[in-house]
Parts: C-alpha cells; structure tokens; sequence
C-alpha cells in the first residue's frame, strides 16, 4: 500500500507542476494542490510527510515548492512512480482538413492555458426555435479528444426544469469519477462527516473534492 500511495502521491505533484509549467494562474494550480492533497489526507504517511511543508488537514501555511514536494517525495518513496508521460498528441488522421489542423493547434493551445473549461456543443436559435449544432466546438472538442487519445466517451445527458437539481447531480457524478480516478474506493465512508440534522456517515468519494457541500457537516460541526 505505501508503494501505491506514493505513486499516487507523486503523479498528483506532477500533474500540479505540469499546470505550474503551463502558466495556469497561480491561485488555481494551488487550489488544485490543496484538493489533491485533501484526498490523500487520510492516509498517515502521507499527512506525515505534508507536515513538513506546514499542511495543516484543510491547506497550507504558505504555498510551497512542487519540485521540492516531488523531491522528497521521491526520496521517501523511492519504489514510486509516477507513471507514464502524458502520451503525445496523436497524429490527425488521413484526408485530415485545414480546419482539422486549425482545431488541434486550437486544442492544444487550450490545454496549456487551463485545466478545464466549459464546451458548448450545442445552442438554440431563439429566432427558429431550433436546436444547432456548434460546429467550431465540436471540432475543438475532437481535437481535445485525439490530443489526450481517447478511445471512448460517455455522454451523459441531464434534462430537467428550471432549478431542479440537474447540475447538482452532475456535480455529484464528477466527484465520483475524480475519486476513482484517484485510486479511492467506491464504497468507503468518512465517518467523520454527516448529514445535517443525521446520524449516518457519508461517502467519502462524496466530500473529499475540498469544495463546500451544503448540507455536509464534521464531527466539530463546521460545514463543508
């Protein structure tokens, strides 16, 4: 298990230098630290090897050095890696058009600026009533797709009235893919968290984003 948390660890650093790198703006690639490092919290190695940079469980006391962070990571697991370098952008396919080649450079721009953003691939035409298809999106979106290499996508189509809970539920959904990308478990609990106004424990795929949850309340009582 330590082997596989330090690489876990280490591959969470590495992909907060690569934004650092990228000129991502320097309150968001900290944000995404503090949030990777807040899934990892748990496990008493490494909350032991975060207090050395001042982590106090919830953020740090002052912003510290990735490369650093990676160095002595990479000392203190020195059986750890951090896996396999982004692969390379694929290349466009046969007959591949001008305006293919335009998407991809678009893409690629993108995904050195941010780390992610909304698409609009569809939108309607007040003026028909009509349903369009945003056409330059969907060709970013397929640049983005072969840039990363892809082999598959799940759409996942939420439809709903006005203030019903539907980017709620898709909230809920992106937290638990982002938990399982990081190696946690599906059905493991945190029960140092609640309910409001409960008794039963909540998931831990379900709080451990480091973003508020309404409604979500420690055993200190302090919501998240």
């Amino acid at each position: 298990m330590a082997e596989d948390i330090g690489t876990i660890l280490i591959k969470a650093l590495h992909d907060i230098r690569n934004l650092e790198e990228a000129g991502v703006p320097e309150e968001t690639w900290k944000s995404e630290l503090v949030k990777a490092m807040r899934s990892l919290d748990g496990v008493q190695e490494v909350r032991a090897y975060l207090a050395m940079y001042g982590w106090s469980g919830r953020g740090f006391s002052a912003a510290p050095s990735i490369q650093q962070m990676i160095q002595d990571a990479s000392r203190r697991w020195p059986n750890a890696s951090p896996g396999a370098a982004a692969p390379a952008p694929a290349p466009l396919p046969a007959g591949a058009t001008a305006r293919d080649a335009t998407a991809r450079r678009r893409a690629l721009r993108s995904a050195a600026k941010m780390v992610a953003q909304p698409l609009q691939i569809v939108k309607i035409a007040l003026q028909t009533g009509k349903v369009e298809a945003n056409r330059d999106a969907l060709e970013q979106l397929a640049a983005n797709l072969r840039l990363v290499g892809a082999e598959a996508v799940a759409i996942v189509a939420v439809m709903g009235s006005y203030r019903t809970g539907k980017s709620f539920l898709l909230d809920l959904l992106l937290r638990f893919l982002r938990h399982r990308r990081r190696g946690g478990a599906a059905t493991k609990v945190d029960a140092t968290w609640r309910v409001e106004g409960g008794d039963r424990p909540l998931p831990e795929w379900l709080i451990d984003s480091g973003q508020r949850l309404a409604g979500a309340l420690n055993q200190d009582h302090r919501d998240r």
